[in-house]
């Protein structure tokens, strides 16, 4: 198939905050591969426009960041895509927000999928590849957490 050239433009990627911490295992019998699949993984977003007319998506990931930690790895990353769009291509706002939410959101995942392996990889266990996500559920939920929030702001000022 002929490669077709999206009118998103990936700008730049950074890591603005990483914390790591190793949990030692009580055993040496511990099967890693399994207890890394049964880590609590949780995801969130929100695609901005900057006022440099750039479109950012700041995305957190948080694995095994809970109050018993599974050993292993417990790991809080936070990065920042930036993205343009083509300006010949004169793409409408509403246009501009399904790019951002479909194919900048999983760009935004697969970079630090990147960076969770690459650093893993010096860790004591070794890599760790981030599951494949279930991006149309990840999007509806922040979605309806997104109108449940403007519904609450909308209540409070009436209430006022």
């Amino acid at each position: 198939m002929k490669f077709v050239k999206s009118q998103l433009e990936l700008v730049d990627f950074f890591i603005i905050n990483n914390k790591y911490k190793f949990v030692d295992p009580s055993t040496d019998n511990l099967d890693i591969k399994k207890t890394f699949s049964e880590y609590e993984i949780d995801i969130d977003f929100m695609p901005k426009l900057h006022e440099s007319k750039r479109y950012l998506i700041y995305i957190k990931i948080s694995i095994n960041e809970i109050e018993n930690p599974l050993p292993g790895y417990v790991m809080f990353i936070e990065g920042v895509c930036v993205f343009n769009f083509n300006e010949d291509d004169n793409l409408e706002e509403n246009i501009k927000a399904e790019y951002l939410w479909s194919s900048g959101i999983s760009i935004a995942i697969n970079n630090l999928r990147n960076f969770i392996s690459s650093q893993t990889s010096y860790f004591p266990f070794g890599k760790f590849n981030l599951p494949a996500v279930d991006l149309t559920s990840l999007i509806n939920d922040k979605k309806a957490m997104m109108d449940i929030s403007k519904s609450e702001i909308i209540k409070k000022k009436k209430a006022k």
